[in-house]
């Protein structure tokens, strides 16, 4: 199957992702021309379809470091994200706490200060 033949099948693969169907046809095509040059060395564009290759191959390689460093990055940004969003509900939480632990008020009668002794008993349990 030459080169090109090869690139058509993989080109009309559709079970596997694009990523796996570009590795697919950069060693199909790789295996391809390695051999190619036995079966028909009288070819003149064998050594720039190979200088492609080469170039493609390269380019392959640097767009999988830039997805992995993007990849990264994202995952960076995500934790960033969520550990803002989490101290950000602890504040509240501490300042909801301030308020209850900060509060002048004694109460006006029985009522009222039985109710104020049950908000300052729940501001003490943690798990709140």
């Amino acid at each position: 199957m030459c080169p090109l033949q090869l690139l058509h099948v993989w080109s009309t693969s559709l079970a596997c992702t694009s990523e796996q169907r570009l590795s697919s046809a950069l060693c199909s095509v790789s295996l391809g021309l390695s051999c190619y040059p036995r079966l028909c060395s009288s070819v003149a564009y064998f050594v720039p379809l190979q200088e492609r290759l080469k170039t493609l191959q390269g380019q392959w390689e640097g767009l999988l470091q830039q997805a992995e460093l993007k990849r990264k990055r994202l995952t960076d940004a995500q934790r960033r994200e969520v550990f803002v969003h989490e101290a950000d509900e602890v504040l509240a939480w501490i300042s909801d706490k301030k308020a209850v632990a900060g509060s002048e008020e004694l109460g006006r009668d029985l009522e009222h200060v039985l109710m104020l002794q049950k908000k300052f008993n729940d501001f003490l349990k943690v798990g709140d």
